[in-house]
């Protein structure tokens, strides 16, 4: 009986967890963060004033949303991480994409926090510029940063694509398109590093 009295806070702190957490992303589908209240949002989640506490604000629920699943990708990614950082990050990302559709939808809206996915996305960054460097070393660092974010921010409207679709395209076609991106992003950083054809 203790262990089922010790564990009965628990199952209350995920399930208003839960709530909380529902009733924001529901919330975020008609409006921006700014514009929701704890009232507001208490009120959708019916839970007291009180059990909001230790989250001041509906951002930073959001926020602690958004860390939990960029620590769950910066986990995987560290677990499963190859030869090719982008492209094994991509996969990853539609993984927890999929498994978390309501917060990415949200996230990928209009009221969705803009720098969240370019976050994620940059993850890679630090592996790929040591990859790319070893692999190209006379191209000039600057202008692989701008490969990057060219191909970061090509991924990034790929994937709100496919979110906004309701995920309708095969997932594996849609990594398949990106993967093409990428390898004409590293073709380009080939054909700098050889020069101009004569």
């Amino acid at each position: 009986t203790e262990v089922t009295d010790m564990a009965r806070p628990d199952r209350r702190v995920r399930y208003t967890k839960a709530v909380l957490r529902q009733s924001l992303l529901e919330l975020m589908s008609d409006q921006p963060i700014e514009n929701i209240t704890v009232k507001e949002l208490c009120r959708r989640a019916d839970v007291n004033r009180g059990t909001f506490k230790p989250i001041r604000q509906p951002h930073e629920l959001l926020l602690s949303i958004e860390n939990e699943l960029y620590e769950e990708i910066a986990r995987s990614l560290d677990t499963n991480l190859t030869t090719e950082a982008i492209s094994d990050l991509l996969i990853n990302i539609f993984d927890l994409v999929e498994k978390n559709r309501d917060l990415c939808a949200v996230l990928f809206s209009e009221h969705g926090d803009k720098n969240f996915m370019r976050r994620i996305m940059f993850l890679a960054h630090d592996r790929s510029m040591q990859q790319w460097k070893a692999r190209y070393p006379q191209v000039d660092p600057a202008f692989m940063e701008k490969v990057y974010t060219f191909v970061v921010s090509g991924c990034l409207g790929l994937m709100q694509d496919w979110v906004s679709s309701g995920m309708a395209t095969n997932r594996s076609d849609f990594i398949q398109i990106i993967d093409k991106f990428i390898k004409t992003a590293l073709q380009l950083l080939a054909e700098t590093e050889a020069g101009p054809k004569q």
